[in-house]
């Protein structure tokens, strides 16, 4: 049960840290254009696959993950609102989701005829 416990929450947070080192490591100039447009995307595509065994954790963990992009996007790089990149990002996130349900339901579907 604990352990159980740990890997949820260990799904949940990991991608809001990723996004936080990334932003660091990007910090200098051309290179957070580069993650916002190229690697968040692939994140939040990773969360929605990886994070979505349950629907709270998914929505918490991109949540989290929201955040973190918009409050540092805006503070430290002073680029106004991404508020519209959060929301592409939030749809991504929930397309991956779908996606990966209902390929499980056809799994399931095609196993059980």
């Amino acid at each position: 049960m604990m352990k159980k416990t740990l890997v949820y929450i260990l799904k949940l947070i990991l991608p809001a840290l990723l996004i936080l080192s990334l932003m660091y490591l990007l910090r200098g100039g051309k290179n957070i254009l580069e993650g916002i447009y190229i690697l968040f995307p692939i994140i939040f595509v990773l969360q929605g696959v990886f994070c979505s065994d349950r629907l709270v954790f998914l929505c918490a963990g991109a949540l989290l993950s929201q955040a973190v992009f918009l409050i540092f996007v805006n503070i430290l790089y002073e680029m106004g609102s991404c508020i519209d990149l959060a929301i592409i990002y939030a749809v991504i996130c929930a397309a991956a989701y779908l996606i990966k349900q209902l390929v499980k339901k056809l799994m399931e579907k095609k196993q059980i005829t």
